[in-house]
């Protein structure tokens, strides 16, 4: 059961997610205490872990027809099971923010509750979803400057990057899954725009993201460190996704290339 249940969690989206919580930490530039520090980086991930397997209890019946290998449609774990492990792991999270300060324990319910809420009820309203994925995805280098009571535009700007990279990235597993939300009769933004509106969805998204990119290397007098990361790994595969977005036989590379951006993208703004 505890392998199903990591499974569930996405370790690499909760390893993604805490890295980037570190970095917020970092960009503030003030001394937090190591418990702190731990405290938030640990919670971002379990909020993380909560997020992923609420939303996969939430789908059990769809993914029973698609996805039938993965632990909850297969049997392996249950629904209850599945949903407890998701509120031990907000309840736990929150009692870590709140050993730091007032501040990062409202953020982190307020985390909670939205994620808690898109898989429930905001998952199937067209674009609402999709943002909604996209600002708590891009939400952990705020939630770390949280943890250190400050915040400066480096990090706002990274946060408003990664929030368009998103966009664009659930727009593109939208298209993706077409097949099968017709196929169930559900909604999504994949359902209720033409192709060509996507597509141009897609492209805004990520050239928005590729110059935030820019711009957080110009608040700063030393960015080459930066640059020299971001621009081949970040903001090249990023690029290269938008021009390829109205293809739908190269989605998968598109999305490829934008996840494989993620861990780039954190690296590079530790270095600002």
């Amino acid at each position: 059961m505890i392998r199903d249940l990591l499974t569930i969690s996405r370790p690499v989206t909760c390893l993604a997610e805490s890295a980037w919580t570190l970095v917020g930490i970092h960009l503030t530039a003030r001394y937090a205490l190591p418990l702190d520090i731990a405290a938030a980086v640990v919670s971002m991930a379990l909020l993380t872990a909560a997020a992923q397997a609420f939303n996969d209890a939430q789908d059990v019946a769809v993914d029973a027809r698609t996805r039938s290998h993965r632990p909850l449609p297969a049997g392996r774990i249950s629904v209850r099971q599945a949903k407890l492990y998701c509120y031990a792991c907000v309840v736990t999270a929150v009692s870590l923010a709140a050993t730091v300060n007032v501040i990062l324990t409202c953020y982190a319910a307020v985390i909670a509750s939205v994620s808690l809420a898109y898989s429930k009820y905001l998952k199937r309203i067209p674009l609402i979803g999709n943002l909604t994925v996209a600002i708590t995805a891009s939400s952990p280098a705020s939630y770390g400057a949280a943890a250190t009571g400050s915040s400066n535009a480096v990090i706002w700007v990274g946060t408003a990057m990664i929030f368009w990279q998103m966009l664009g990235y659930e727009v593109l597993k939208d298209i993706r899954d077409r097949p099968e939300d017709v196929h169930s009769g559900l909604r999504s933004l994949a359902t209720e725009w033409i192709h060509g509106q996507l597509a141009a969805l897609i492209r805004v998204s990520l050239a928005l993201g590729a110059a935030m990119g820019i711009w957080a290397g110009l608040l700063t007098q030393d960015s080459l460190a930066y640059y020299l990361i971001c621009v081949p790994l970040v903001l090249v595969p990023n690029i290269g996704a938008a021009v390829i977005a109205s293809e739908e036989k190269r989605n998968s590379l598109a999305r490829r290339l934008i996840v494989g951006s993620w861990f780039p993208a954190i690296m590079s703004f530790w270095f600002l």
